[in-house]
């Protein structure tokens, strides 16, 4: 996706968006962002347009990744309505990507499977320690949402202070399950869990958690330990 990126002319200093839950992709996508030095945002599918509008359109991104719909409590929702909403809403945009889980067509747009075709080796832009890596954005009940700007050393740091010091990830022991919202930045923080060699496999939840989230978490613990996040709190589960 990186190669994807890099081709349309994506450089340091962009903004690319993601419209995505809890999935992979969404974080294969923000890893190639960050990889040119580009600046990442997300929002959840979940979300009403006016507040995804309200949040992303402040960045005036470049490129748009984004579900074509989505499953939660057995049901399907079709999206293709919202992201012609939101797309519209960004005139800036010069690529919109969708990652199917519906397998519905959205018009005028690159399929991930395309995106994601290059056998390309990484080639990692090098960036200051200062350089802006992602935007989080408060929630908005007290007026816009506002912007609140991470740089990639910063973040470092301070992650693998959180996940060593006070999560106690060791290297190899555990796994890490998440079923938190995308936009907190608990999601955020599973990205640099590797970084402290503490986690065999992360693992995204994108069904409602309970119900038949709870399975995957109880086999995580079944297999030897796992970081169990939850709203309130991070909590070992052993």
């Amino acid at each position: 996706f990186a190669a994807y990126l890099r081709g349309i002319g994506v450089a340091p200093g962009d903004r690319v968006v993601g419209y995505l839950p809890n999935i992979g992709e969404t974080v294969v996508a923000f890893l190639a962002a960050a990889s040119l030095g580009a600046v990442w945002a997300v929002c959840n599918p979940d979300l009403a347009v006016g507040g995804v509008t309200a949040r992303l359109g402040q960045l005036e991104p470049t490129v748009l990744v984004v579900v074509d719909g989505t499953v939660y409590g057995g049901k399907r929702h079709d999206k293709r309505a919202e992201i012609a909403e939101i797309r519209s809403a960004f005139p800036t945009l010069t690529a919109t990507v969708v990652v199917p889980r519906l397998g519905v067509e959205v018009p005028d747009t690159t399929s991930w499977a395309e995106a994601t075709s290059a056998a390309a080796e990484l080639d990692v832009t090098a960036v200051a320690f200062d350089h802006p890596l992602w935007v989080l954005f408060s929630s908005g009940t007290t007026g816009t949402p506002k912007g609140i700007v991470h740089g990639h050393g910063g973040v470092l740091l301070e992650h693998v202070k959180y996940l060593s010091l006070q999560l106690d990830l060791r290297p190899l022991r555990q796994d890490a399950a998440h079923h938190l919202g995308i936009g907190l930045v608990v999601f955020h923080i599973m990205h640099d869990a590797p970084a402290v060699g503490g986690v065999r496999r992360p693992v995204f939840f994108r069904h409602q958690p309970g119900g038949r989230a709870r399975a995957p978490a109880r086999q995580l613990q079944h297999e030897g330990g796992a970081l169990a996040f939850d709203a309130a709190r991070a909590q070992r589960a052993a």
